[in-house]
């Protein structure tokens, strides 16, 4: 018959959240309810469950520069090389009916609609995409660089390589396109970046300038920093947050790209741990559903930023490459990172694990207990570990720890460990 102190630690374990110890890795899992629509904010990236599709194992050709998904749940992948379609299981290159043809083949941008529409932006205009018809969209342009939908619905696009003269920031009606530019505000030629916040307002941003696009008016923003010479840099990334607030990744001439957080009408400089000077190249900005701001490197991976707290994935971890192209996230909840060699997802799964990564002293676990306030405490080799309120610490070797090895945990009836 088990006793009540068998009854208690039973008990205690599940409480917990059923602590396993895995001896075949060494390392330590912790079976836990993932929560839907969102991945958990109390794991690390390395906690998620990580799959990497390579283009060097033929998922499928051209760097996704463009992740969108439609209503019927299809996940649609823009590249240089053409329009992939993605069920859960295949990449499967996508082609118009006979009789019907996108303006060009090369994706530039992509946007699922509401209705249930597929907007793609492409290298010579606009097109969409809806119950097996294709339709285009004469007068936008060329490089069709950003797509958005407004609170009315409205399908907006930002522009470049622009010959018609009418502007980067077009509003598509019916069939035809109305396009603003210096008339109100707009002074930049051309946009490569296209975002609302919360309150309405499109941001459009593009080598020479970032500009606030609110009631047909343009407000512009680092004029004087944008100044002459003319360079191919400018606002390399944008993203708006619920709170209103917008992060913008600026670079200037003469100085290294800076990430920028404009709260209650005024721009502020951010820096990020792990990124200084001439290292902080953040190619795109992505703000997920639980307002977690997900950044995309040139050379050094993703990172996230949720509250104060900042965590890294670059391909020592097993990205697909460290040039990140472009972040999303799907109605499940799973965020889609494109790099410059492939496509990876990070999904929660009811298994977190904790390892070395993540801090714990080894990966060498010998046993494991949940006490009676819920803290977890970790035996280890070098050290002894707990988890409390979901934040991992250690007592370590040589740092007030009386010890090597931790082989055996035992709380008493008065709570003593």
């Amino acid at each position: 018959m088990p006793t009540q102190n068998d009854e208690t630690v039973t008990s205690n374990i599940v409480k917990a959240g059923l602590i396993l110890r895995v001896l075949a890795t060494g390392g330590l899992i912790a079976l836990l309810c993932a929560g839907a629509g969102a991945l958990d904010l109390d794991r690390e990236l390395s906690q998620y469950a990580h799959t990497a599709w390579r283009t060097q194992d033929g998922a499928f050709s051209g760097i996704p520069v463009a992740i969108t998904q439609t209503s019927d749940g299809y996940l649609w992948i823009g590249t240089p090389d053409g329009l992939i379609r993605f069920d859960g299981v295949r990449f499967i290159p996508w082609s118009a009916p006979v009789g019907q043809a996108l303006p060009r083949s090369d994706i530039r941008s992509l946007l699922g609609a509401r209705d249930g529409s597929l907007w793609i932006g492409t290298g010579r205009g606009l097109a969409r995409w809806k119950n097996g018809k294709l339709s285009t969209y004469p007068g936008t342009g060329d490089w069709v660089t950003d797509i958005a939908q407004d609170k009315d619905g409205t399908i907006w696009i930002s522009r470049s390589q622009i010959s018609d003269g009418k502007g980067p920031l077009c509003r598509i009606l019916d069939r035809t396109a109305e396009c603003y530019g210096g008339h109100e505000g707009i002074s930049e030629p051309s946009a490569a970046h296209l975002v609302q916040d919360s309150p309405g307002s499109f941001w459009v941003g593009g080598y020479g300038g970032l500009f606030r696009w609110q009631s047909g008016a343009a407000k512009s923003y680092f004029e004087k920093e944008f100044k002459q010479p003319p360079t191919l840099i400018g606002v390399e990334a944008l993203a708006a947050k619920a709170d209103g607030s917008v992060w913008a990744s600026i670079e200037r001439p003469g100085k290294p790209m800076q990430l920028q957080q404009f709260v209650q009408g005024v721009w502020k400089a951010f820096q990020l741990p792990g990124l200084t000077g001439t290292d902080s190249n953040v190619s795109t900005l992505f703000v997920a559903r639980d307002d977690t701001l997900w950044i995309g490197t040139g050379t050094k991976g993703v990172f996230r930023i949720r509250g104060t707290h900042v965590d890294h994935y670059s391909s020592a971890e097993g990205l697909s490459s460290d040039a990140v192209a472009r972040i999303f996230e799907d109605r499940e909840g799973t965020v889609w990172v494109g790099t410059s060699k492939g496509i990876d997802s990070f999904r929660d799964v009811r298994v977190a694990s904790f390892s070395i990564r993540e801090g714990l002293t080894a990966d060498s676990v010998s046993t494991v207990l949940a006490d009676r306030d819920g803290t977890v405490w970790i035996g280890n080799s070098g050290g002894l570990d707990f988890i409390k309120e979901n934040k991992l610490s250690a007592i370590r070797e040589r740092h007030g720890f009386p010890g090597r090895d931790v082989t055996t945990l035992f709380e008493d009836h008065a709570g003593k460990l």
